[in-house]
């Protein structure tokens, strides 16, 4: 027998493999709580409630046409409310009792819910999220360790809170719907309340189904079927919540999942790395659940009230947030900073030269006034060595210094150390790790990044990944660019090009990229850079273009271009490349992609983590044969240089703001 057969004889009165039964038909519609309901109201004398029919979840189109049937044969619907159009299909409450038999009788009973007794776990719903792996309920510790915040600790206090939410919401949703009251068998039934958050226990079900069947002026009394009804899963009931609530009974300090026990904590790892993985979700966790982790204790940017403990519920103000940002303007990484605070809206002090600011003694520059402006608050900053200081150490001094007065410290890491350091990395780790240090909350651009923090020595859980913000390129018209982009003529020398883009120096690629294209044996194709070199390396471009002669091609550098001249410029070369082996996050990758290009990318564990959270956009190779074998096919066939599939690319600035925000 077939799944399909087998479901089909599952549901044999619903499919016509059996015949309705004569008389009256009563069904039950919903999710799970349905079946649970008509299998109490079924045992009932003479019962209606014989016809089983699928979960609204599962009904598909086909399904459609028995459904019809069955409804107008019914004479009694009991019904969650479902909303029109649930699922594409017309199944909501509204819909289908119109369908119903002459007559028929309509009784509404609500979604159940409650947390009291499971008070860190959570249903987040929305477009794109799917369950977790292990059980399918979220819970905030998971998520706090995917976020890298400190895991939420909830009193007393907090946990009766969330209990008396629940009995309150769940009137809420009672009283908007018309339906038949739940709250007060939720409060009557103590530890039996629920088994999972939307899994109630039978003391609640049978006295909801004995409300319906009196409303519905059934005869009988509703009894204890002899087994636990939804009983597939048991989430833990922890000895603290117990004692919160007043509650006598057995705790379980771990799940039971289809009757075989399952660790608290291997479901809150599993989760964890889950959520590591799907930033999408984990941003929509962080949303939805941000008031469990301020209650928890978990937000810097809401503390608790002086002299109170972590996770007493008692929290204070929000502190307001300041972005520091340090570095010379056109920095990559001061770019990065500004305009993600900008993005978020949140106020922005500027330090250009973070030694001069250290050692002026007055002014609006001077450290004194800079203290002033940071006191109370909880600042943000963008750290990367390179923009501090002189140094390693001098930078991690420079960050320590500045810091200092503030109330909280988010501090996020660029440029990480990494064994493509050589002889300075651990110089380099030394400075970050000081910097980590000094902050209250770290983030990262990637996975990648945050297992490169780990290797410093920060606590596995104690870092959060916030993706380098990517803005869905502009439609570009027919024909070229748009007429408010600079003019490419202006830009690029004649002829075609492969191009690197962003600031050049030694270690990013551009060697190897010159040495493929002059392989090619294509004399009419050059290796252009969009951009200028890095301080220090000016004389890089000149040992580019010598090197590129050598081998039978050309190199030019365009140098600093405007926002307006690079987008232009990104559009008009033939084929993008970054092929830079030791990217930890990549600024110039995001810049080739908003601007509608699909670049080739040399293979690192950052450019897959990449291509799977946004698949299509990178063309990854593995080495300088893979190079040159994208570039000659780009060439052929300019749409592989493109991106296909915009709606794949994920955070705007504005959600990275908005995600930054939830870290803190």
């Amino acid at each position: 027998m077939t799944d399909d057969e087998g479901r089909r004889r599952h549901y044999g009165h619903f499919y016509g493999v059996d015949p309705l039964p004569d008389g009256p038909i009563g069904i039950v519609h919903g999710n799970c709580q349905a079946e649970s309901l008509r299998v109490l109201l079924s045992a009932l004398p003479d019962s209606p409630f014989t016809v089983r029919i699928p979960p609204v979840h599962e009904l598909e189109a086909e399904d459609l046409p028995h459904l019809d049937a069955l409804l107008a044969r019914t004479t009694m619907l009991v019904s969650q409310p479902i909303r029109d159009g649930y699922r594409g299909h017309p199944v909501g409450t509204d819909e289908v009792a119109p369908r119903l038999a002459p007559g028929a009788r309509v009784v509404r009973f609500p979604v159940i819910r409650h947390r009291g007794l499971h008070p860190y776990q959570r249903l987040v719903r929305g477009a794109g999220i799917v369950d977790p792996p292990v059980v399918p309920y979220q819970d905030t510790r998971a998520i706090a360790r995917a976020a890298g915040m400190p895991q939420p600790v909830l009193d007393a206090d907090a946990v009766r809170a969330i209990a008396e939410e629940s009995f309150a919401e769940q009137l809420r949703r009672t009283e908007a719907a018309g339906s038949v009251r739940v709250d007060d068998l939720q409060r009557a039934a103590g530890t039996r309340v629920t088994n999972t958050i939307n899994h109630p226990g039978n003391p609640v079900l049978i006295g909801l189904a004995q409300r319906i069947a009196d409303e519905l002026g059934l005869p009988g009394t509703v009894e204890d079927p002899g087994r636990e009804l939804l009983r597939s899963i048991y989430a833990p009931v922890l000895p603290s919540t117990l004692a919160a609530l007043g509650l006598e009974g057995e705790p379980r300090v771990d799940w039971t999942v289809g009757g075989e026990p399952l660790a608290d904590e291997q479901v809150l790892t599993e989760q964890a790395a889950w959520l590591r993985t799907r930033p999408r979700i984990l941003a929509a966790c962080l949303t939805a659940c941000r008031d469990d982790l301020a209650t928890g204790g978990s937000l810097l940017s809401m503390p608790m009230r002086d002299g109170a403990a972590l996770g007493d519920g008692s929290l204070g103000a929000p502190l307001e947030t300041l972005h520091l940002v340090v570095g010379p303007e056109r920095h990559g990484v001061t770019r990065h900073a500004t305009r993600l605070a900008e993005a978020g809206g949140q106020e922005i002090v500027r330090v250009e030269d973070a030694p001069q600011t250290l050692a002026a003694s007055t002014g609006p520059a001077s450290m004194p006034e800079l203290a002033e402006r940071l006191r109370g608050r909880v600042v943000v900053v963008h750290f990367t060595d390179r923009a501090f200081g002189p140094d390693p150490a001098s930078s991690a001094d420079a960050f320590e210094r500045l810091v200092a007065p503030a109330a909280g410290v988010q501090v996020v890491l660029h440029d990480l150390p990494q064994p493509s350091d050589g002889a300075g990395m651990e110089r380099r780790a030394a400075a970050y790790r000081r910097v980590c240090d000094a902050a209250d909350r770290i983030v990262v651009s990637s996975e990648h990044e945050r297992r490169l923090a780990i290797a410093l020595g920060v606590e596995p859980n104690g870092v959060g990944v916030v993706p380098l913000p990517i803005e869905k390129p502009a439609e570009e018209p027919e024909g070229g660019a748009a007429p408010a982009e600079a003019p490419t003529q202006d830009l690029l020398p004649p002829g075609r090009w492969v191009s690197t883009l962003g600031f050049a120096y030694p270690g990013k690629g551009m060697e190897e990229v010159v040495d493929t294209v002059g392989a090619l044996g294509l004399p009419e194709i050059g290796v252009v850079n969009l951009g200028g070199a890095a301080p220090g390396h000016e004389d890089l471009l000149e040992q580019l273009a010598e090197r590129a002669a050598a081998v039978g091609t050309r190199f030019h550098a365009t140098g600093w271009l405007e926002d307006d001249e690079l987008l232009a410029a990104s559009r008009a070369v033939d084929v993008p490349v970054a092929f830079h082996r030791h990217v930890s996050a990549s600024g110039s990758v995001n810049s080739w992609i908003a601007a509608g290009r699909r670049p080739v990318v040399a293979t690192s564990d950052y450019m897959v983590e990449q291509h799977l959270r946004m698949p299509g956009a990178l063309t990854l190779v593995e080495d300088e044969a893979g190079l040159g074998e994208a570039i000659r096919a780009g060439l052929d066939d300019p749409a592989l240089t493109r991106l296909a599939d915009p709606d794949v690319l994920w955070p705007t600035w504005a959600e990275a703001a908005t995600l930054l925000g939830t870290l803190r």
